[in-house]
């Protein structure tokens, strides 16, 4: 029915987080979209269902995080600066992700209580 999957997140600020999906159909799968439909929600709603995530599988998360934003090679210059303008207009109202931009996880005080 399907030949690719794709999710990224189209827009995030503070407060929320848009998330995209594209699923390029067959034939098949464009006449019974219904079924793929249905089967994409399913999957979402076993998402919105399921219990958080432990707090030890969060921290592995953000320790591999942390070891891959410091052994990561050094951008050049018109790469960072490219990053830090769309940065800057995405997180303006966090000028602390100005740098990282949601590209490293980071431990915070309020975890349990945003994954609850």
């Amino acid at each position: 029915l399907a030949t690719g999957l794709g999710a990224a997140i189209a827009e995030e600020n503070e407060s929320f987080a848009v998330v995209s999906v594209s699923i390029e159909l067959t034939s098949l799968g464009l006449e019974r979209r219904s079924e793929v439909l249905s089967l994409l929600f399913g999957c979402l709603r076993l998402l919105r269902e399921s219990p958080p995530w432990p707090p030890e599988l969060i921290e592995e998360n953000i320790r591999l995080s942390e070891a891959g934003w410091s052994t990561a090679e050094t951008p050049g210059a018109s790469d960072v600066v490219t990053r830090l303008v769309g940065n800057m207009q995405k997180y303006r109202d966090c000028p602390s992700e100005y740098i990282a931009g949601g590209g490293r996880l980071v431990s915070d005080p309020a975890l349990p209580e945003l994954i609850t």
